[in-house]
């Protein structure tokens, strides 16, 4: 087996069944952050795409509109903790149904190639 994870074969019919079962994905921008947190340099200190994305998250989207959230209600009403709930629960389950073992892994072959 190469490291791929698929088999070598002599037979052509076999070679081109492998090569159309495999997932063809998007790739977007986010998924490149994601793969920038996975391969940090080991020198500044290992970081993962789930914390990366989460940052970004926090920073771009979530943060403005606090902001903009404070201005209406009160500090820390229910509407004001609900939406930082909110918030953390999408970007949560939206990268771990996103990035299970076979996307990352495909999003590592990807862009260490480029």
């Amino acid at each position: 087996m190469n490291n791929k994870g698929i088999k070598n074969t002599d037979n052509y019919f076999e070679r081109v069944k492998q090569r159309a079962n495999r997932t063809n994905y998007r790739y977007y921008f986010f998924d490149y952050l994601y793969f920038k947190g996975e391969v940090w340099d080991k020198k500044i200190g290992r970081m993962s795409g789930f914390i990366l994305l989460f940052w970004y998250w926090w920073w771009i989207v979530v943060l403005p509109g606090n902001f903009l959230l404070i201005n209406s209600v009160p500090q820390w009403s229910s509407l004001h903790l609900g939406y930082l709930g909110a918030m953390f629960l999408l970007i949560c389950v939206f990268i771990l149904a996103r990035y299970r073992k076979a996307r990352v892994q495909a999003l590592l072959n990807r862009y260490r190639r480029s």
